[in-house]
Formats: C-alpha cells, structure tokens, sequence
C-alpha cells in the first residue's frame, strides 16, 4: 500500500510490497515512456491486478480503473496516465486498479441457473473462474472507468465474457433503477483511423453492462484511433492531450 496525504492507494497486485521504483512509477514521479515498453526502465505495467476475489480490499469511494486490454500496451499508458494526475490532484481519491487479462473469466452458458437462483451463477468458482468476485468489486465502487481496445468494431473477448456474466445482475432486478449518483466512464483505442461507426457497438454493449451494475454513463466516450502498436499513444502528443483534457473535464484530475 503507498501512501499520499493520508489516503491510500490500493496495490491491486502481489501480496509482497513493491519496491520504490515501482510506487515512484504508480505515483506518477518517475514514469519515462521509451520507444519499446521493454525498453530499460520502463515498468511493464506499473502494477498487476489480484484476481483473489478479495473484493473487501476496494475501497468504496475509490475510482475503479478496468483494463481491458489482453497487452501491455496503449490502455496501460492510460492507466499509467491517470494513477499519475489523480495523484498530483490533492483532492482526488486514488484509483483501485484491475487488469482483466490477470482474470478467469468463464463464459455465459445461457443455463437459465441465475434465472432460478437470483444473484448467483453456476460458473462462479468453477475451474477457477473469477467473473463473480471481478463483478461484485465493480458494483462496490462508487466510479468506474473501462479502458479497452476496439476489435472488429466490438470489445475483446475478455470483456466480452464480463459483460455476459453481469446477467445474474438483470436477473436480480440490480439494474438502473439503483444509480444513485455512481457514475462509469468508458475510453476506447482502436487502431484504425476511419470509420464512422467504429466505437458504436462497443459504446452500446459497455453502457448497457454499467446501466446493469448500476451506474449512469455521462457524456459520450473517449475515443482515440490510430493506436496500433503498443507504444503508439506515448508518441501522439495530440491524442495524449485529449485523454489530458478528457481526465480534467470529466474525472476532475
């Protein structure tokens, strides 16, 4: 756990405390951005998510941070970008933070179980799967911001699975009736740079999945193209001022 002004960040990662390297990486006061993300010194995501179903350990006024991307790539430097203004906002609660690739996430059989059983989901801990202890921590916080890739005009399958698992919560009535102010932002990459509909199924199918966990999605999207290779949003200064501008206006950092 790293510390600033008294409130805590919470390492989603090993159970072993990280050295400094890695916290002056998460706080912001070292993070370099060389031309190849193994590059030396470099830290490879600055922290890793715990898929322990520990879900307690979020705290419930905590910005959730949801990687969706199967890469260290483009949605880690916006993790990475974020962890970093949150911090240098002194009134900002830092950001809890998961990586979707660090989670067993079965897929939805459409067995009718959650149907009979509200709340509940035959998959949940079978062969390791990890989707009911992920959505539970996601319905705790009080903000959450999904970063993913856009793929064949939709989401990865890793988030794809997530999304279909969040049916015990429309079969539990735990839908958008419960808001009650908690709000979820959504910021897509995409490596193409034309296509006029290119964000729309993601944005579609993302909305409905936070409208079921009870969040109300404000605003439009973040949207950035282009981003092909892994490094390519650290060297498009245009594209990183606008998650800049994005961060102030609507996440206050």
């Amino acid at each position: 756990m790293a510390e600033r002004n008294g409130t805590c960040l919470r390492l989603a990662g090993p159970s072993s405390l990280p050295d400094s390297t890695t916290v002056h990486a998460m706080l912001g006061q070292s993070v370099e951005f060389p031309a190849q993300n193994d590059a030396p010194g470099c830290p490879l995501p600055p922290f890793h998510s715990r898929p322990s179903g520990r879900h307690k350990d979020v705290l419930m006024n905590a910005p959730l941070l949801l990687s969706a991307s199967p890469r260290n790539g483009n949605g880690d430097t916006v993790v990475r970008l974020l962890c970093r203004w949150a911090s240098e906002t002194p009134s900002a609660t830092l950001p809890d933070v998961r990586f979707l690739r660090d989670f067993r996430i079965l897929p939805c059989t459409a067995c009718g179980f959650c149907a009979t059983h509200p709340g509940r989901c035959a998959l949940d801990g079978t062969a390791g799967d990890q989707a009911g202890s992920l959505l539970h921590t996601i319905h705790q916080t009080s903000r959450l911001i999904v970063i993913a890739p856009v793929w064949f005009y939709g989401p990865p399958a890793q988030l794809k699975a997530l999304v279909d698992r969040a049916q015990t919560f429309w079969e539990a009535g735990d839908g958008a009736s419960t808001t009650s102010g908690r709000t979820a932002h959504l910021i897509f990459t995409a490596a193409r740079q034309n296509g006029p509909r290119l964000f729309d199924a993601s944005g579609l199918i993302l909305r409905c999945f936070a409208r079921q966990l009870g969040f109300d999605v404000p605003g439009e999207p973040l949207t950035l193209r282009g981003l092909d290779a892994p490094d390519d949003l650290q060297h498009t200064p245009e594209l990183l001022e606008r998650l800049r501008l994005w961060s102030q206006a609507q996440l206050g950092w």
